[in-house]
């Protein structure tokens, strides 16, 4: 099974089991999609703040989100890029391009292993991050998680998987930059 689906089997199981008890703080009536609906359109100074509200968004776009990853790697000049991949990836979140690159990886058929850090600012996602590093020696995947503002982290010199500094090749940015213009005033940007 691709780490992909056991990651979405997991979070759909987490929520299916919690969903009768949401963890927001918001008086939300335990509807996932709504709350997710109010951050995505219309501009909620909200965050994903909830457990149930991960899950669900994981189950909901993650799919999606890895395949528009896909495409466009398959879209790149691979034969120019250094192995293994290093990739720091910012705003990871439910890491839907860790599994793109896994694909594309597994697609030209490099052996190569896979070097991945994930930086989010939201504690929230630890327990998806946990299971895919749980699962992660199937993938010949060297995987870390920081949470925490990236400036500083990137102050501290990020330690690599192998005791050395890490020094992503690729650096991946996919929601973020969206985030940032939802939140922040155009001034700011």
């Amino acid at each position: 099974m691709l780490l992909l689906n056991q990651v979405v089997e997991y979070c759909y199981s987490d929520y299916q089991t919690n969903k009768n008890t949401c963890f927001c703080a918001a008086s939300c009536g335990m509807d996932c999609n709504s709350c997710l609906e109010k951050i995505h359109f219309y501009k909620a100074s909200r965050h994903y703040d909830c457990r149930s509200m991960i899950n669900y968004y994981v189950c909901k776009y993650v799919y999606r989100q890895a395949s528009e990853m896909a495409v466009l790697l398959r879209n790149l000049p691979w034969h120019q890029f250094p192995y293994p991949l290093r990739v720091l990836s910012l705003g990871c979140g439910s890491c839907s391009e860790l599994y793109a690159f896994l694909y594309h990886r597994n697609q030209l058929g490099r052996c190569a292993g896979l070097q991945y850090v994930g930086v989010d600012r939201n504690y929230l996602w630890q327990p998806v991050h946990r299971m895919i590093v749980y699962k992660a020696d199937k993938y010949d995947l060297e995987l870390a998680f920081k949470y925490g503002d990236i400036l500083s982290l990137l102050r501290t010199k990020t330690k690599s998987m192998a005791g050395g500094h890490f020094k992503p090749n690729v650096l991946v940015m996919q929601y973020l930059l969206s985030d940032m213009a939802r939140v922040m005033p155009p001034d700011d940007l």
